[in-house]
């Protein structure tokens, strides 16, 4: 049994308040305070990690560091350190020297603000392909081109893949029930890979391979043993099994299916006769 850890729920709280403006309209107040803070065409979702066009007002903002603060130590928790499909394109450092480039009219027409809009699994979008797609016109033929250099430097040329982290993968679904406890568990998931339970590994050293279904009775015992050091002991887990056993076969007899439950449990019940 594990306690909530405080800290990443905390800092799952306070990213709902960052998706609640990637959903926020040009008319809401939210957006507009904003666009203020900011001071960029930019919609602000998009311009939270970035640097605003010739003014240094918003970085001093304590609520903009606050926010840009959050999306560091979530990328930091979940060790994202590659481009993902919801990196900001434009005036980004981490596509540098993109950065430098003012953002082409027909792109923000267009809605073009991330990475992942031109990008595909093969890597950068064809130029034809946006044309169509996105009514891009030929005139950013050059900015298509140092998009796509930009990009590739960005990922050192070894792939075109970009990192779909567990927080970006939230964040690109709009329902908005149980927001905080599906980022809590984007967070949380990284770690747990990093630290895998080692319960089961010890049961097997001691007897054998178990099966799913008896790892699950033996998960009934680890709940009982939570404060120990060590996992419940074999003989413990034969016991529950046994008891479960014969709680299956009173149920068999009333229900008229000693039949089946024999042919379930035969092995067992043979082994402790």
């Amino acid at each position: 049994m594990a306690l909530l850890d405080m800290q990443l729920y905390y800092l799952a709280s306070q990213l709902l308040q960052v998706w609640t403006l990637r959903y926020s309209d040009k008319e809401e107040a939210l957006y507009q305070l904003w666009q203020e803070v900011l001071q960029t065409e930019l919609p602000p979702i998009h311009a939270l990690e970035t640097t605003s066009p010739g003014c240094s007002k918003p970085i001093n903002n304590p609520i903009l560091i606050s926010q840009r603060y959050i999306l560091t130590l979530a990328n930091h928790t979940i060790k994202a350190e590659n481009l993902g499909p919801l990196t900001p394109l434009w005036r980004n450092k981490k596509l540098a020297p993109l950065d430098k480039l003012i953002p082409p009219k027909s792109c923000l027409e267009a809605g073009i603000y991330t990475l992942g809009q031109v990008w595909t699994d093969q890597g950068m979008a064809s130029f034809a392909h946006l044309k169509e797609t996105d009514s891009i016109p030929n005139s950013q033929w050059f900015t298509y081109h140092k998009i796509r250099k930009a990009a590739q430097r960005s990922l050192n040329f070894r792939n075109t893949q970009l990192t779909v982290s567990s927080v970006v993968e939230v964040f690109k679904q709009e329902q908005t029930g149980h927001k905080i406890t599906m980022f809590y568990r984007a967070l949380m998931s990284p770690i747990i890979q990093r630290s895998p339970l080692k319960v089961r590994d010890r049961w097997e050293t001691d007897t054998e391979q178990i099966t799913d279904d008896q790892w699950d009775q033996a998960c009934k015992l680890i709940a009982q043993h939570w404060k120990d050091r060590s996992p419940p002991t074999y003989p413990e887990w034969e016991k529950s099994i046994q008891e479960t056993q014969a709680v299956e076969h009173m149920l068999a007899r009333k229900n008229g299916t000693v039949k089946q439950h024999l042919s379930i449990w035969q092995l067992w019940i043979l082994e402790n006769v």
